[in-house]
């Protein structure tokens, strides 16, 4: 359950901050609020990001997963797995807390108990390749933080329980030159959204479909939504495709769990209007009158003749 946390003025001029980028910064803060009592938090990224960052649907997972990256190489927090669990702790967390805060134990296990791992990939580390220096950094920062002592605890905020943490200070890392400072980059299509993109019958607005998908991914389920998107795609009574739903449409109104498409009414056929000529001959066969056929001489209808048959002349 999230809490509150009081973050010192120090915190925006530490070094291991400046040297994020303003996203990571925002997403550090938040996992402050999101971490228990002695530093440690769930590391979902989906999860986590739906609770920093609820509104920002162009955001992607693998973006999110970026930013912890980054906050792991200038702020040494620590990302580990534990028997298929993923968690994270904030190493300096104990030296920024009030003292006279009061504190419940953490359910959570320490890193000592499971591996370390990038929050980039979800990997073990060491079962991949990580860059010499992005390794070194983070066991630098991770001995920074142990070795830093804490500046004091300031003034107790005055909202919740009032528990003072400072996160300022957190790194001991060394600025970086501007040109090094690492920007999380924005991948290309997910391979879920170019599945989902492959597989809808109409592809127009593809930028607001993006953000549908990823709005529709924190709503239910990957595999009901590409199930659906197949069941649409495969109907026999799909219309025609001026008439099929723009995919952030269908999207954002939960396409997916639409029942089948109601069949087609079999279109009627207009009875053909009968000519002039046709008329005339339909009259004089009910009047028992022989129509003049091909070659043989002309046959007058006289107006006087049809009303004698009408009256039984």
């Amino acid at each position: 359950m999230p809490r509150i946390r009081t973050i010192k003025p120090e915190f925006w001029s530490s070094p291991g901050v400046t040297a994020m980028s303003a996203p990571a910064r925002l997403t550090f803060i938040g996992m402050w609020n999101w971490a228990d009592d002695s530093g440690k938090g769930t590391y979902n990224p989906r999860e986590l990001m739906g609770f920093i960052f609820p509104n920002d649907e162009e955001m992607t997972v693998a973006d999110f997963r970026l930013l912890c990256a980054e906050i792991r190489r200038h702020v040494a927090v620590r990302f580990y797995d534990v028997a298929g669990r993923h968690y994270y702790m904030i190493p300096s967390w104990k030296k920024h807390q009030s003292r006279h805060a009061k504190h419940t134990g953490s359910k959570l296990p320490p890193p000592e108990d499971g591996q370390e791992i990038d929050p980039a990939n979800m990997q073990v580390i060491g079962t991949v390749d990580e860059s010499p220096r992005d390794s070194a950094e983070s066991r630098r920062n991770s001995a920074a933080c142990d070795r830093e002592s804490a500046i004091g605890t300031g003034e107790q905020g005055n909202r919740g329980t009032g528990e003072q943490i400072s996160l300022g200070q957190t790194s001991g890392s060394t600025e970086r030159e501007p040109s090094e400072r690492v920007k999380p980059r924005r991948p290309k299509d997910s391979p879920e959204f170019t599945e989902f993109w492959k597989t809808y019958p109409r592809k127009t607005h593809k930028d607001a479909a993006r953000k549908a998908f990823t709005s529709a991914c924190r709503r239910a389920p990957l595999e009901d939504i590409l199930a659906g998107a197949r069941r649409f795609a495969t109907d026999p009574n799909l219309p025609e495709k001026q008439f099929i739903p723009y995919p952030a449409t269908w999207l954002n109104g939960g396409g997916w769990d639409d029942e089948p498409l109601p069949s087609r009414a079999p279109s009627r056929q207009l009875p053909q209007r009968k000519t002039v000529s046709e008329q005339a001959t339909e009259v004089a066969r009910q009047l028992g009158l022989t129509p003049e056929m091909p070659g043989q001489g002309s046959q007058i209808i006289d107006a006087d003749i049809i009303d004698q048959k009408e009256l039984g002349a």
